[in-house]
Parts: C-alpha cells; structure tokens; sequence
C-alpha cells in the first residue's frame, strides 16, 4: 500500500459541482449500429453455417441481422408478432424461441435456411405471454415465465417445434438461470432468489430461498460457469448489483456491489472472468469479476446521449457471447450497437481516500483517470476499485468539495494490481476578502 500527498491547489474548488460525466466510452470501440426501426426492447446472438446473427426486438416484431461482418451488419429477415414494449428471444439447435406481454403464443422459427430466409414453423398455445425464457441447452429444457398461478414453466424441448409442458413451480418470477440440474429464480416483488434442483424436471425440488437485504425488486440473475458464485439485479435506482458466493447454499455471502453512474442498473451476463451489465442511460457495463470480492468497472460504451438519468432508456439488452468476440448492446430509443472490448485483461487498482489530518475516511470525492474520462465514485469506508486498459502512465484526479484536487500519476502494468492511499489535503487559506457591508438602502453599516 502505498500513501501519495501530491497535490495541485485549485483556487474556487467550491464553485466546481462534483459531475459524473455522460457519453464515456471506456476500452470498447464501436464497430456497427443499426437503427431501422423506432422502438427496441431486448437482445440476443446466434451462430450457424458459419455465419453470426443478432435478433433484436421492437415493438412490432424481431429484426434478423447477419453480424459476420462486426463492421457491415444488414437485416435479413423479420418475424412480425403482437406489438408489445417487451420481447424476449432465446435460441436452441437450430430454432428461435420468441415471446411477448401482450400475446399470440410462443413463436418457434427455424433458422435453417439463413441468410436466405427464417420461417415461422409453430406458434405454441401452451404459453400465451411471457415476459422472459430461458433455455438450459445441455438438457433441452426451456423455463419461461408464466401466467396466473404459474410462476415458472417447465417445457420440453425433446421435439423443437412441438413443446411439451412438464412442470410447474415458484412464488413469483421475473427472470431465470439455469445450469447443470439446478435454476437460479429472481422472484421479483418477493425480492428473494429461489434456487431448485432441476435434475428431474419433472418434479422440481425448492432447495433453498435467499432473501436479499434491504433490496429493491429481485429482477434478473446468472451464476458463474463453476456454479460458485452469483450476480443479481434490481432494477431499482440506488439499488446495487450483487456477486454472491453460492458455493454452499447453506452459507450464501454477499461479496461486493456495483452501481453505475445513471444508479439503475437492469440485465446482467458472466462470461469468464467479466460481466456485462445492461445500464439504462449508463449504456452497456463491462465489470472484472476475477476476484469475486472485488469487482470494478474496466469498460464500457454509453448509448444513450442526452445523459445519466435514473429512468428506464437507454441500454435493454447486451449479448456478450458471439462467436467472433464482438458485443450486442440493444438501446431502447436507437437500436442495436456492435462494439469490441480492447483487453482482456486490465490494471487493478485498489485505493482508499482519506483526511491527511485525521486519517478519517472520505467518501465524498469522485476519482477521474485522466485519459479516459472515467469517474468512479469510493464506497462509504473511501474505498474504490478502477481498472485500466493500457500499459504506461495513468492520471488520476480526486475531486472533492473541502479538499484541494489531488493528481496522483502511476505507472500502468496491464495484468497485475496495486493500492494506494490517497490523503485529501483541505484547502490552503490564501489572502482575505475585502467589502463594504450596506443596507438595502445601501447605507454603510
């Protein structure tokens, strides 16, 4: 740990608002955007006959876009359904599984024949709405969200085309994950995680519900590829995402939290040792998970211009699973992003902000890295996590209403971490003011 005391007085500090800054595009560069349509809702990806697809839904509809070419995307096909501000589409084998709030049953497409064309081959009446599926494709099983009295569905997909309905089970759900024989459920209004055994589908078996503390709504949940740990949503503003250790149902520990700039964080998706977050007006989010217990942000592209507002535009859906290493980010008012994260890996910086005279934490600043543009805010102990895409020098800058501005420069080493306490210097006293004190009729007093 290191402690720097290096700093640039600024005279009118106080008149500088604290300002997280809009339109940040953090080590992601964008190859392509398509906006053919007026209203979007979510996102997904398909790879087949050697070629890569983005579905992308709008009000109306699901648009088929060919991404082979991350650089030159085009529409191929279009799959009309009811008109509904939410959609969701999964894929399995060769088929596209669509549902909708508003109805018309679950649309089944083959993809067989792309880019030439994709047919509409069934629209199942088992499942007339559904705000979000999931599909376990090692075990050919669909979970859907339900109707009524049904929270979850369970749903065969040993004949593609023709599914079947094996079970039913929950309290409430928004959304899914499910893997190896066992389903993570975010049990939305009950604001809990429902975790079942799903190894026999047929009769699913609740082994434990973990209730987030003082949560908002428990909206959206995906588990690591070793099943240990686990990421949550809210989709409430102030409300942040959590990475949960679930190695032992019996002993579930929260690890750390995350929140971005716009404070309302929706859709979140592990990959590896990152995850990629759906953010609302923040754009899409890309967090260095490789240390469960310390996550931070290491990139990111904002898609939605006018600002950082804590309301529901900007940034539905992010695919992060193509075959050619490119990313999907769906927006709400401008459609579908292709962009591509620069690094895999990143410098790791730990820091803790503190009172050169008390040693009292300080958790009101801002940290901003110079070349980047990026802001990011300590916890309530001054503590903050950054992650830096480039090797060689790198500028931090702590803004803070009482201190003077620190500028602190490191040397970057991609791959490795460090700490480092940074301590607030308050404002020098230089000079005195000098007035003359009048009345309102301006009468000397």
């Amino acid at each position: 740990m290191r402690t720097v005391s290096g700093f640039k007085f600024v005279l009118f500090l106080v008149l500088i608002p604290v300002l997280v800054f809009a339109g940040r595009n953090v080590n992601v560069t964008l190859l392509s955007h398509l906006d053919s349509y007026g209203s979007y809702n979510d996102c997904w990806g398909y790879s087949g006959g050697g070629r890569e697809y983005a579905f992308l839904g709008e009000f109306s509809g699901v648009s088929i876009i060919d991404i082979t070419d991350p650089a030159g995307i085009y529409e191929v096909a279009y799959i009309p359904g009811f008109s509904s501000g939410w959609r969701d589409m999964k894929t399995f084998q060769n088929y596209l599984y669509i549902v909708n709030e508003s109805g018309g049953g679950l649309q089944i497409v083959d993809l067989s024949s792309l880019p030439t064309s994709a047919v509409l081959v069934n629209t199942w009446d088992g499942l007339f709405t559904s705000h979000n599926i999931f599909v376990d494709e090692p075990a050919g099983i669909m979970y859907a969200e339900g109707e009524g009295e049904a929270a979850v569905r369970v749903i065969s997909l040993a004949d593609p085309v023709n599914p079947v309905q094996l079970s039913t089970l929950g309290i409430e759900c928004h959304d899914f994950y499910a893997a190896n024989g066992r389903l993570f459920v975010a049990e939305g209004g009950q604001r809990s995680i429902g975790i079942y055994d799903v190894s026999n589908p047929a009769q699913p078996e609740l082994l434990k519900r973990m209730t987030i503390p003082n949560s908002g709504y428990a909206h959206n949940v995906w588990v690591s590829a070793d099943g240990n740990f686990m990421m949550t949503t809210e989709e409430t503003a102030h409300k942040t995402v959590k990475m949960w250790d679930v190695g032992n149902l019996q002993q579930i520990s929260l690890l750390s939290e995350y929140l971005g700039e716009s404070k309302l964080a929706h859709n979140i998706f592990i990959k590896n040792n990152l995850a990629y977050l759906s953010h609302y007006t923040s754009g899409m989010k890309i967090i260095d998970i490789s240390d469960p217990g310390n996550i931070f942000e290491v990139g990111g592209y904002d898609t939605y211009q006018p600002g950082d507002a804590t309301t529901f535009r900007g940034a539905w859906g992010v695919y992060p699973f193509t075959a050619n290493g490119s990313i999907l980010i769906s927006d709400m008012q401008s459609g579908l992003y292709v962009v591509d994260y620069n690094c895999s890996i990143s410098f790791c910086l730990q820091g803790r902000l503190t009172d050169a005279q008390t040693g009292e934490p300080v958790n009101t600043a801002v940290v901003e890295i110079v070349e980047n543009g990026a802001i990011i805010e300590p916890d309530s102990t001054g503590t903050f996590h950054l992650g830096y895409g480039r090797a060689g020098t790198m500028n931090l800058r702590v803004y803070s209403i009482g201190y003077e501005t620190a500028e602190i420069q490191l040397n970057a080493v991609i791959g490795t971490r460090d700490s480092i306490n940074i301590a607030l210097q308050p404002p020098q006293q230089t000079g005195a003011v000098q007035g003359l004190v009048q009345d309102s009729g301006f009468n000397p007093q």
